[in-house]
């Protein structure tokens, strides 16, 4: 889950510097953000799909755990 919050902070870093590009105190965060295609003084916001990585991590978790602590194995018979 770490990937999400410095996911977060990111976005709201580029939120909070396209707010200060918009009332045009930095050029060189007009110029940053311009070339990088942000509008300025529009929020930066994480696309929906950006959650489908934390979804497939704990389907993995869940799966893990259910192979190693719940499934049935079949007993290998060893011949003597």
């Amino acid at each position: 889950m770490r990937v999400l919050v410095t996911e977060a902070d990111y976005f709201s870093l580029n939120a909070y510097a396209s707010e200060i590009a918009n009332q045009q105190v930095s050029p060189l965060l007009e110029s940053l953000l311009s070339t990088r295609g942000m509008v300025l003084g529009q929020p930066a916001i994480a696309p929906n799909w950006n959650y489908f990585g934390a979804i497939a991590a704990l389907l993995h978790a869940g799966i893990t755990i259910y192979l190693f602590l719940f499934a049935k194995w079949r007993e290998e018979k060893s011949e003597n």
